[in-house]
């Protein structure tokens, strides 16, 4: 929360929002959807590189540290770059992954 402030009201706008992109609107149509897609996964992509600058790779295992959260994500991250994923890759990837947990399991 301290790298994006404003990631709550950002997931949240993206919830409501996000479901027109697969309409297939053009952008001029309606701005929202794809500002709202922009502004989340730039929010994601700054956890991304401070997690991939701040994690001591030296470290033994464990399943939880503060950088990345739970070994799954770590260890979809080291697999991702060991394959050569771009990092906007890898923040797209952890945007559908919080949207899809989060979203499914908020009443």
């Amino acid at each position: 929360m301290e790298l994006s402030p404003g990631l709550v009201d950002a997931y949240w706008d993206f919830d409501q929002n996000g479901g027109k992109l697969l309409w297939g609107l053009p952008r001029w149509l309606d701005r929202r959807p794809y500002q709202a897609r922009e502004r989340l996964h730039h929010m994601t992509r700054k956890y991304i590189d401070s997690a991939w600058e701040s994690y001591d790779w030296k470290e033994p295992e464990s399943d939880w540290e503060p950088h990345w959260g739970s070994r799954l994500s770590r260890e979809v991250a080291k697999w991702m770059r060991q394959k050569g994923f771009s990092d906007k890759a890898q923040a797209g990837h952890t945007l559908g992954t919080l949207f899809g947990v989060h979203g499914n399991s908020y009443q």
